[in-house]
């Protein structure tokens, strides 16, 4: 009976090693970041049992050194955002420049009215 039992613990242990090495392969494929969530996400195995298992323990941390730079797609929605307001910062910058020279031409032109006006009026007494 006992043997049974440590022959069904060792393949569920060897299932969960084969279940982290395909989402392991899968995250790496996607150049998705490699870490315990992400991977107790893809493979369906716990994080606490990721953390257990010494060997599958170390695979990860090792990946995870490994990989530090892959951007995660928050990371590039991110720095899409970013530089689409940088774009839009100038757009409006250009467009308010644009505004105020109309908005001082239109003063000016106001005020030319008014002494066209002020002229009339004085002459007209």
């Amino acid at each position: 009976m006992h043997t049974h039992l440590k022959h069904i613990h060792e393949l569920k242990r060897k299932r969960s090693i084969q279940k982290v090495q395909e989402a392991i392969e899968l995250l790496t494929d996607q150049k998705e970041k490699i870490n315990f969530n992400s991977i107790s996400k893809a493979s369906g195995v716990s994080k606490a049992t990721l953390y257990k298992n010494p060997e599958i323990r170390a695979l990860i941390e090792k990946l995870r050194k490994q990989n530090p730079t892959v951007p995660t797609l928050l990371q590039i929605r991110r720095e899409k955002e970013e530089k689409f307001k940088g774009i839009m910062i100038s757009a409006l910058k250009k467009k308010i420049k644009i505004l105020e020279e109309e908005n001082n031409e239109l003063r000016e032109e106001l005020n030319q009215a008014y002494k066209c006006l002020e002229k009339y009026r004085n002459s007209a007494s």
